[in-house]
């Protein structure tokens, strides 16, 4: 299995693995080593600096991959790899390969994993396409849409829509994708699956709304003063 696997002869696999091993191991004790050294507990040491030093190679891997500037989004994208409390390491993974793929960071706000698979399924569907970035066009057609007031919309009415247009393609991925280019598809999905408008609503309109409602307001109470003064009027005579 290990020669169909790799395509390399069995003694050159097994020497990389042992030196794999060994590497490991050697670096394990060093860094060991200057935990001791500078009195740094091995829980700590393993949990704050080696989990650094993963991800920041990790990075580096899908940084170089991607062609991103490495520099700039080193300790942003670490830190964000580090905090376990935004979901678990995959899909914090994926978010930063969503981030390097649309170049776009505020893709690592985004706590909804629907909004998150729907991307990445957007991703997987148009890679390659025409010899360009997929994120290319998932920007430019798809995820203008959704967002507003510039972050990625999570509200229930564009969770509940983004659930319908993921079945969607799914079942248009199986049976119908390859007859549809990608601008037909994003007006098909515009015409089944329309945007939701945003809860918070535009400033200006919610304004003249509020103001509309306040006048409303002291008109129906100044109207209902009145008929109680003349009720009572009534009353006395």
């Amino acid at each position: 299995m290990a020669n169909i696997k790799y395509n390399i002869p069995e003694n050159v696999y097994q020497g990389r693995q042992e030196h794999n091993r060994l590497f490991r191991k050697a670096r394990n004790s060093a860094m060991n080593n200057v935990f001791s050294k500078y009195g740094i507990p091995k829980n700590m040491g393993n949990k704050e600096i080696k989990r650094r030093v993963k991800y920041h190679n990790w990075f580096a891997r899908k940084a170089i991959f991607y062609h991103r500037t490495f520099v700039d989004r080193n300790n942003k994208y670490i830190e964000f790899l580090m905090n376990d409390k935004v979901f678990n390491e995959n899909k914090r993974k994926s978010l930063v390969i969503l981030s390097l793929e649309l170049n776009n960071g505020a893709v690592m706000a985004v706590r909804s994993p629907v909004v998150v698979s729907y991307l990445l399924k957007l991703v997987n569907l148009f890679q390659g396409t025409a010899n360009k970035p997929a994120g290319f066009f998932v920007t430019r057609y798809f995820t203008r849409q959704l967002k507003s007031f510039g972050k990625f919309r999570e509200d229930a009415a564009m969770i509940a829509m983004l659930k319908k247009r993921i079945n969607f393609l799914r079942k248009l991925r199986r049976e119908y994708f390859l007859t549809l280019t990608i601008r037909n598809l994003n007006r098909l999905m515009d015409d089944m699956f329309p945007i939701p408008p945003h809860p918070k609503g535009n400033t200006a309109a919610k304004t003249i709304q509020k103001r509309a409602r306040g006048m409303i307001n002291r008109t129906t109470v100044k109207k209902m003063k009145t008929v109680a003064g003349r009720v009572s009027l009534t009353g006395k005579r």
